[in-house]
């Protein structure tokens, strides 16, 4: 894979702070009240501070006076449009915080579009932290994870890319004329493809999975060897192996490296040529995915971004992976 396929999941690191942006500072004074009326905050300092990482919602360190320290996530308008249910999502991340995936829910409004989070010590995962000992600890992890299984919501990552290059579709002239229509007339035909390829391998997998587990929703604490899974937006009912691709192209493993995560997740049997061709045709996917993501938030985003730019670089990865003799080697492997 190409440095630039994982563009999607480098950037939130990379804009270390979004205080900059004037739709998070608009929105500091309405998040402060609604922090300030928490039962167990009330009437306490309290201070805000923007954190990066949140391309569909807002995300604040909370500090009291007392000390204590938490953070808050404010879903943004564009939740409903991406397929984002908070209710949902708040009921996830409730229950991974009692299985000790990730961070234990602390508050949440009654409309749970305002949720606290205990503060977990920790950094986002990088590749160079990727060593072999955090990798197992984030196996053992997101096999917690799926074999949960007990969600009510289904995600389907051909399903909603499909939504997302919808809405796109449906912007204003002025916008679609930016658009490649025609190489994402081709991509869309080679989904096609890889769904019908992937139907009957997939359903032997269907688990309760993350569907975003990129490098920015996993922290770690290397001095405590802790590792925590964060950012349940998309979490449903899904194939296992997305969640793996996702890892997989965040992280920019190469074949060998590919191997070895599949490895340490099936640590009960031998990974076949099969799982192999699984994870690869996934991490395509995932690629696609994201290009539309991007494409469905070109000029409708809150969120200070250069959509267009990702939407294109993605899509080119995509059309560039799926033109190469290895993916039609791949895609035999399935058959």
């Amino acid at each position: 894979m190409k440095k630039f396929c994982c563009i999607r999941f480098v950037i939130p690191i990379i804009l270390l702070f979004l205080s900059l942006s004037s739709v998070y500072a608009n929105k500091l004074d309405d998040t402060k009240h609604v922090v300030q009326n928490i039962p167990f905050l009330h009437g306490q300092k309290i201070t805000l501070a923007p954190l990066s990482g949140g391309l569909t919602n807002y995300i604040y360190l909370v500090k009291s006076a007392s000390g204590d320290k938490y953070v808050l996530r404010v879903f943004g308008d564009e939740a409903a449009a991406l397929g984002i249910d908070p209710d949902k999502q708040n009921a996830i991340a409730r229950t991974f915080g009692r299985l000790n995936v990730g961070p234990k829910v602390v508050y949440a409004s009654a409309d749970n579009k305002y949720v606290l989070f205990e503060f977990v010590v920790g950094e986002p995962l990088t590749k160079q932290a990727f060593n072999v000992k955090l990798r197992n600890k984030l196996m053992q992890k997101l096999r917690k994870l799926h074999d949960y299984g007990n969600f009510d919501s289904h995600f389907d990552p051909f399903q909603t890319a499909h939504q997302f290059r919808k809405t796109a579709l449906h912007k204003s002239a002025s916008i679609i004329a930016e658009f490649p229509l025609a190489d994402m007339r081709q991509a869309s035909n080679v989904m096609h493809t890889i769904r019908a390829t992937l139907a009957a391998h997939s359903k032997k997998y269907m688990r309760s999975g993350h569907n975003d587990l990129h490098c920015g929703n996993i922290l770690f604490d290397a001095d405590r060897s802790e590792v925590s899974i964060i950012d349940l937006d998309y979490a449903g009912i899904s194939d296992l192996f997305y969640d793996l691709a996702i890892l997989a192209n965040s992280l920019e493993l190469d074949v060998e490296q590919s191997k070895s995560l599949l490895a340490a997740y099936f640590v009960e049997r031998k990974v076949t040529e099969r799982d192999e061709a699984h994870l690869a045709m996934m991490r395509l996917v995932s690629t696609y995915w994201n290009s539309m993501w991007y494409f469905s938030q070109v000029g409708t985003s809150t969120i200070e971004h250069n959509h267009l730019h990702d939407a294109r670089i993605n899509l080119q990865q995509f059309l560039q992976e799926t033109t190469a003799l290895a993916f039609h080697q791949q895609l035999k492997k399935l058959a």
